[in-house]
């Protein structure tokens, strides 16, 4: 759409522009060439000197000139400036006409985007009040919600109902909070809720503070989590067999802490560029 211009630079830029274009119209009404151009003033000139000529033969060149002269001086002047003047100025209101058509079909076009616009927003505010409130099944955010549940619902039951237990996770985005991002506090809410067990990270298994950062990220795989538990932690492998249908998933039997099988621990390492496994198969 065009912008008109507000400024005092832009507007002499337009005038000079307009200008220029009313020049092009105004010569171009005339002839496309110089002689085309000129050729009216040509024929002027000419007649003013066969009417001067005739006349010369009597009362010599230079009065014939002079006289002539101030007989047609006025005269020329008026009628070229009134022949080039009304062909310059229907070339400034030809391409007057030009701008304000333009605008009035461009300002058609803008309201008749803008309608077809507010119809889609409004059809997308709808759907999208739809997919915030009403559970699809068929959506795959169900199926991460399901699969991740039931697989730490399998996890509790493997280690008992009154064992202790703790979900640790990091991940090395930080789009929820330090070392929590999108993906690690889905399965977060998952796990508590499904395993019972609490969350936490490598604080919990007595890692310092100022080497929580190194060790979190020590090892990790783009596009990977990496499951961490002693070889003894039961329930591990199939809880690995279950949350590899959501996401990629290696195993790890080491910590970067003390940890007993006892305590039942087990640390989802999040890589960098995570995505759900729905997310590779669109």
């Amino acid at each position: 759409m065009f912008a008109y211009p507000d400024s005092a630079t832009a507007m002499v830029w337009h005038g000079i522009r307009f200008f220029l274009r009313v020049l092009g119209s105004y010569t171009g009404s005339l002839g496309t060439t110089l002689l085309g151009y000129f050729a009216p003033i040509l024929v002027v000139l000419l007649a003013f000197i066969l009417s001067a000529r005739s006349r010369a033969k009597v009362a010599g060149w230079t009065i014939v000139m002079k006289e002539t002269w101030k007989e047609w001086r006025k005269p020329a002047a008026i009628a070229l400036s009134a022949v080039y003047g009304a062909i310059f100025l229907w070339a400034v209101i030809r391409e007057g006409w030009k701008d304000h058509r333009n605008a009035v079909m461009e300002k058609a076009e803008l309201r008749a985007n803008l309608n077809t616009t507010a119809v889609t927003v409004a059809r997308l505010n709808a759907d999208l009040r739809v997919k915030t409130n009403v559970p699809h099944f068929r959506d795959p955010a169900f199926g991460i919600v399901l699969g991740g549940a039931q697989a730490f619902m399998k996890f509790r039951r493997a280690i008992g109902p009154d064992a202790s237990c703790w979900i640790l996770t990091t991940e090395p985005s930080n789009s929820i909070g330090p070392d929590i991002g999108d993906m690690s506090y889905t399965i977060i809410s998952l796990g508590v809720m499904g395993a019972r067990c609490p969350n936490g990270n490598l604080k919990n298994i007595g890692v310092k503070d100022e080497d929580v950062e190194s060790l979190s990220h020590q090892g990790e795989i783009p596009g990977t989590v990496i499951l961490h538990a002693l070889p003894d932690t039961k329930g591990v492998i199939t809880l690995q067999d279950d949350l590899s249908v959501l996401f990629p998933i290696k195993r790890s039997y080491t910590f970067p802490g003390p940890v007993t099988a006892s305590q039942n621990v087990i640390w989802l390492q999040f890589g960098p560029d995570m995505k759900w496994n729905s997310e590779h198969h669109r």
